[in-house]
């Protein structure tokens, strides 16, 4: 996996406002399509910085371990939809006590804290839903109206001649 405190990461914002939700939505990839070896990486990252929040010492075998099932697990839930600033503010927030108590860093806390995240976003992540379908449906209808235009121009043609 390589040496992971040299892995350049990016200044990835934390999700704090609803409008901060609604940029990363745009901006950022979901989870699931990112490629493995990033996802891996960046959640690393996360999960180093619980561990040093928490006061955990865990070596680098270790934390990739969690890393990589912690990602996996996440393919197979909805946490798959979520974006790096999503995922890391889940994390972070929950490393510092925001979604309750926790004992121990260990795959199942950590995706509790994403499950809490969503679960705290869901009216955020149903009005986004709700935008792109009207945002589809409002396309739909400008592509509906062009055909009908270029069909009465082809029909306006074919009575001239």
């Amino acid at each position: 996996m390589g040496n992971h405190l040299t892995t350049r990461q990016d200044n990835i914002s934390l999700v704090v406002t609803k409008s901060d939700l609604m940029y990363v939505r745009n901006v950022y990839p979901e989870f699931r399509f990112c490629p493995e070896g990033e996802r891996s990486n960046r959640l690393f990252l996360e999960i180093q910085y619980a561990a040093v929040m928490d006061g955990q010492d865990m070596t680098d075998k270790t934390l990739a371990i969690m890393a990589k099932e912690v990602g996996n697990a996440m393919m197979q839930g909805a946490a798959c939809g979520l974006t790096y600033p999503e995922i890391r503010t889940a994390i972070r927030n929950g490393a510092a006590g925001q979604y309750g108590e926790w004992f121990r860093l260990n795959v199942r806390t950590i995706l509790s804290w994403m499950d809490a995240f969503i679960e705290d976003n869901k009216a955020t992540y149903r009005e986004i839903q709700r935008k792109l379908e009207q945002d589809r449906q409002a396309s739909m209808g400008e592509f509906y109206l062009e055909k009908v235009r270029h069909h009465a121009e082809l029909m306006a043609k074919r009575n001239k001649i």
